[in-house]
């Protein structure tokens, strides 16, 4: 049922031009590209004192450094694939990490074996002809195993907005029209006011694909980002995933490249 209303959506919103290919409409010209990855990082700042045991970022190789920093900057899961098995385990083991000067509780989920891919098609908006296009964005199986997927509403992403690139204060949301039968999503007219639902769960089946057609609106020329990520369990494997690969934390980024056309 999910899946059809998925593909009613889509066939709604119009017709798929591709993922990373260029859609001109009047005024812009839009191309999206999407990608998961292998790590999600999760570090809460607790200040500048603790008690426990604690792992100093200095005694990181100087490779990896820029990556922890950045997801000690980053509110929320920060997404990489730069992360190796005996970084992430000493991560697991300490009760935090002190970075200059503050110290950050470290949730390391390691998703390699989690068998979804992340697509993006960008789609004609026709009720907006001039607007950038819209896009679907979804997740398919590609495995024999059933997957769990927790996020939304609405599934399988929620409520989500984009970004410029370094500066995440420019946040601005992206619109649906599944909001409008979201539960706990607040609307007015093509607007999100507020967030009060939990999120929910959904099994994706083998070969399944689930997904949300998204628009950018009037988010204007320029690249956005759309940093996401959702709760994924392997079905029938350990809860803490077994090898360790299966659960937690599941990235991924949209890229929306949007240029204005000239009038001539």
């Amino acid at each position: 049922m999910k899946r059809r209303r998925f593909l009613a959506s889509v066939a709604a919103a119009g017709a798929a031009v591709g993922a990373g290919v260029v859609h001109r409409t009047r005024r812009y010209e839009l191309a999206a590209t999407a990608e998961r990855f292998d790590y999600g990082l999760r570090f809460n700042d607790l200040g500048t004192e603790q008690r426990g045991e604690s792992v100093e970022l200095s005694s990181f190789p100087a490779s990896v450094r820029p990556t922890l920093r950045q997801a000690a900057a980053v509110p929320g899961v920060f997404g990489t694939n730069d992360l190796s098995a005996s970084v992430a385990e000493r991560l697991r083991e300490a009760d935090y990490l002190r970075a200059d000067g503050r110290y950050y509780t470290t949730y390391v989920s390691d998703v390699r074996d989690v068998p979804l891919s992340v697509d993006v098609a960008v789609r004609e908006s026709l009720r907006a002809p001039f607007d950038p296009a819209a896009f679907s964005l979804s997740l398919r199986n590609e495995g024999a195993e059933t997957v769990a997927v927790a996020a939304g509403p609405p599934m399988p992403f929620g409520v989500v907005g984009a970004h410029r690139p370094d500066d995440r204060e420019s946040r601005l949301t992206l619109w649906s029209d599944e909001y409008r039968d979201a539960p706990g999503v607040s609307t007015v007219g093509r607007r999100v006011l507020s967030m009060t639902g939990l999120g929910t769960e959904t099994a994706v089946e083998p070969g399944e694909t689930v997904g949300t057609v998204y628009e950018l609106g009037r988010g204007g020329a320029g690249t956005w980002l759309l940093d996401g990520d959702v709760g994924v369990s392997v079905e029938g494997r350990d809860a803490d995933g077994g090898d360790g690969h299966d659960g937690g934390d599941f990235p991924y980024r949209v890229r929306l490249d949007v240029r204005r056309r000239s009038p001539w």
